[in-house]
């Protein structure tokens, strides 16, 4: 297991031959187990800084400046919005009605986070995953952690 500091690296033949057989096609799966997260972290970094963001989500009077890429692959409801040629695949800003600015944040959050810090928002989460679509594997691959 890695330090919080380094990465965790594994390499796999990728036949899953034993240590005395070479693949036929000498080829080998490399892979750094951190990745994806540290990307999303980044991708985070850069929306709570205003960088790169290409949309503008907008409920009550609040803004949320986000990314459709990551909205889109998080939310089958924001795939569907952003994906498939309605409206708001060439709006600059969303506005949101009947959305509460508390909600949106939430759900933006989680988004980019996979976290949720309060159980009332958690509780609350749980029944967005299914009327905002949030992409998921099941209640197998839920974990709290409690501080």
């Amino acid at each position: 297991m890695a330090d919080e500091g380094t990465a965790e690296v594994g390499v796999s033949m990728a036949n899953e031959a034993t240590a005395a057989e070479i693949p036929q096609n000498n080829c080998m799966n490399f892979s750094i187990g951190r990745h994806s997260r540290e990307v999303l972290d980044q991708m985070n970094e850069y929306r709570l800084s205003g960088k790169l963001c290409d949309i503008v989500l907008r409920a009550e009077d609040d803004s949320f400046p986000a990314h459709r890429v990551v909205l889109s692959a998080a939310s089958r409801y924001f795939n569907g919005m952003f994906c498939n040629n309605m409206a708001e695949c060439e709006l600059k800003e969303v506005p949101l009605f009947g959305v509460r600015a508390s909600t949106l944040r939430t759900i933006v959050d989680f988004a980019y986070t996979s976290e949720v810090d309060t159980f009332r928002n958690m509780l609350f989460l749980l029944l967005l995953l299914s009327v905002v679509k949030f992409n998921q594997n099941g209640p197998e691959q839920c974990s709290v952690t409690c501080i």
